[in-house]
This record gives C-alpha cells, structure tokens and sequence, in this order.
C-alpha cells in the first residue's frame, strides 16, 4: 500500500512460494539471489537502474488501480448477494 520496493530472497514452502511466483510474475517484487552478488549490491542496481525503478512504479500503480475501494464489508454483502 505504501508503494515501496520489496526484496525477497526467501519464501515459505506452499502457499508463500505460490504468492511469490505470482508478486515476481505481475513485478511487485524483486527477487535477491543469496548466490549472486553481495546483497547490498542487489539492492543498489535496482535503485541506480531508472527503467527498473520505472517499471516497478508501472506495475504498482496498475496493481493499485485494480484494487477495489469497496469496504471489505460491502464486499462480502455482494458476495452474499450474489449467491442467493
């Protein structure tokens, strides 16, 4: 919500991993390869590079347009609604 990178190295086994693969598919999140360069030198390319950086902020604010600003109440009723 804050629209501030994310850097992942690790994710739980199940549920977590899926949720990964789907943050680094819609480029949400940026992957840190613990086998590759230092950590900190990760970090730092992203924010020296502007096309990543520009790209991330893309992929943010199309994610946040497709929020809904609906409560989550409303949303249930809707829901309820809709299944009657």
């Amino acid at each position: 919500m804050k629209r501030k990178p994310i850097f992942v190295y690790h994710a739980l086994p199940g549920q977590e991993q899926i949720n990964l693969q789907e943050l680094i598919q819609l480029g949400l999140v940026n992957p840190i390869d613990l086998n590759k360069e230092p950590l900190e030198e990760q970090i730092n390319q992203f924010f020296l590079d502007t096309q990543k950086k520009n790209r991330y902020t893309e992929n943010v604010n199309r994610y946040h347009q497709n929020l809904s600003t609906q409560s989550i109440g409303a949303l249930i009723q809707q829901v309820m609604n809709q299944s009657q």
